[in-house]
């Protein structure tokens, strides 16, 4: 078992090289990598060693790194260290476990413009990684890769994420000619913010099921396999099983790998009742899941609505979607003819100002949508960081010709509780804001949410009519389903917004939807359900 006292002296000295490393200071940078891998392989408590005057012994310690230890040692912190937190990125617990040299690791901060995990995930998402030349493709991978694994040691991935490795098992597993059908099963159906795993299940003709599965692309490692069935990892870190069975079985077992149990106690009792069971033997020529509920006399239940809620939210617009994306592109028209194929009534561009996103570009960006023929409402939108001292990183005039404003912590996610719950208290009374951008700030599988008090914050929102977002952006998915669930006594109203940048990410808010129907929100509750002038006018604050 590693020293935990050493790891965290191991962990300052990482920080300290790759701080050097974005400074270009490249010789210091490799002192303090070396010293923190020195420190972190020691079989010894390093404070003994020190105690001992034996610091100097370690390899590669000179006087200026033994100081650093000596005053760790003595105050639990390193001036130094202390200096350069501004150039580090949030989530250093991240970034200190890249598979990246320093070099890269500075490059991907300063080239991609990354100061955290979730900046991060922007830049692997929306290919800008690849385009910078000093990183390229190499460098993604390695990326997507680390990605993956975090969520495969959490055991949490993003239900997108999951849903597009079943997707690519079963269209490869479907295109094959002895394959007679295929379905994908298990609970990731049910359409929940996070998944693990998923169950393709097949009938062919050859026995070919579990060789398909093994030489499918998206399946990186086989981890058992007999002639019925096979386990595996996918490439996105989700657990994969392949069933093979004859077609008759194939939606019984769909149904009940899904789930919940609950439910499927409900539909056995209910067939009972009936004189049935539910297999292929007591009803005869059921093809799908649709065609049991049939046989129960019952229209069918969506897997998402298995446990609870009905499909009954009607949208008229997202509230956030991006036009300028993470390398500084302007993507504008293309998401506002999204919106209006959609049948959307209005769309918000939202962007956030950041360091690539000046004042400047979104008083660019507002004349540009004033310049738009088109046949929806296209609304101005911002998002602003909520800083240290509760203020808001936005000039008035921004404010002023802004239709929906976005409050969200994006940095210096290392405060105390009660600072960070003083902090957003202090946004949430500001009278400009209208949104609290993804409450919990949680990444799935990479970041936990915020430790706040969330009961005091949720009620000052609702104290001031301001709405708690529903971001479906797929690491986020924040707010969820369990939380709204959480709040809904409360006088609470809600914003879905997908952050989509991207016309296909608009298909996004079908999630926020179902997240809002699963907790039983009424329209009235939900900003989307308003008219662009009810939005623009702040009609949920009268």
């Amino acid at each position: 078992m590693m020293n935990s006292e050493n790891c965290a002296i191991s962990d300052c000295f990482k920080d300290l090289a790759i701080a050097m490393e974005i400074q270009g200071e490249q010789w210091r940078s490799s002192s303090y990598l070396n010293a923190s891998e020195e420190i972190l392989n020691l079989n010894e408590n390093l404070s003994k060693i020190y105690t001992s005057g034996r610091v100097r012994e370690i390899k590669g310690i000179g006087p200026s790194i033994e100081s650093k230890i000596a005053e760790y040692l003595e105050t639990g912190g390193i001036a130094a260290l202390n200096d350069v937190r501004g150039i580090l990125p949030d989530d250093m617990e991240v970034f200190r476990r890249l598979p990246l040299s320093l070099r890269e690791i500075a490059d991907v901060c300063i080239f991609a413009d990354v100061h955290s995990a979730a900046d991060l995930l922007l830049a692997v998402d929306e290919g800008v990684i690849r385009n910078i030349p000093a990183l390229g493709t190499a460098v993604e991978s390695k990326l997507r890769e680390f990605i993956a694994w975090l969520g495969e040691q959490s055991a949490e991935l993003p239900y997108c994420v999951v849903n597009a490795s079943a997707e690519n098992v079963l269209k490869y597993v479907s295109e094959d000619a002895w394959t007679i059908k295929a379905e994908a099963a298990g609970v990731f159906r049910r359409k929940d913010e996070i998944a693990t795993a998923f169950t393709i299940l097949v009938s062919s003709s050859a026995d070919r099921a579990v060789p398909l599965f093994a030489m499918c692309p998206e399946i990186q490692e086989l981890t058992h396999a007999n002639k019925q069935t096979a386990t595996g990892k996918t490439v996105s870190g989700a657990a994969a099983m392949l069933k093979s069975m004859s077609p008759e079985q194939i939606p019984f077992e769909q149904l009940r790998i899904t789930g919940p149990a609950e439910h499927i106690t409900y539909l056995e009792k209910r067939a009972a009742s009936l004189g049935l069971t539910l297999s292929p033997e007591s009803m005869r020529d059921v093809h799908t899941e649709a065609e049991i509920y049939s046989c129960l006399g019952m229209d069918y239940i969506p897997p998402e609505f298995r446990s609870g809620g009905e499909p009954n939210i009607s949208v008229r617009g997202d509230l956030r979607v991006r036009s300028i994306s993470a390398d500084g592109s302007m993507n504008l028209n293309e998401i506002v003819s999204q919106a209006e194929y959609i049948g959307y009534e209005y769309v918000c561009i939202v962007d956030r100002l950041c360091s690539r996103v000046t004042p400047d570009h979104i008083r660019e960006r507002n004349e540009l949508i004033n310049q738009l023929d088109c046949s929806i409402d296209v609304l101005k939108g911002i998002e602003v960081d909520i800083l240290n001292d509760g203020t808001l990183s936005a000039p008035d005039d921004l404010f002023d010709s802004s239709d929906l404003v976005v409050a969200s912590i994006n940095s210096h996610l290392d405060c105390s509780e009660d600072l960070m719950t003083s902090r957003i208290s202090k946004a949430l009374m500001d009278p400009r804001v209208d949104v609290w951008g993804h409450p919990l700030n949680r990444l799935i599988g990479i970041r936990d949410s915020l430790p706040l008090d969330y009961p005091h914050l949720f009620g000052l929102a609702s104290e001031n009519g301001v709405a708690l977002e529903i971001n479906t952006s797929p690491y986020r998915s924040d707010l969820d389903y369990s939380t709204i669930c959480k709040v809904y006594e409360q006088d609470v109203i809600y914003s879905i917004g997908t952050d989509a940048i991207l016309p296909h990410q608009l298909n996004r808010i079908s999630l926020g939807k179902i997240a809002a129907e699963k907790s039983r929100l009424d329209n009235g509750r939900l900003l989307n359900t308003l008219t662009s002038s009810e939005i623009r006018d702040k009609a949920w604050r009268d």
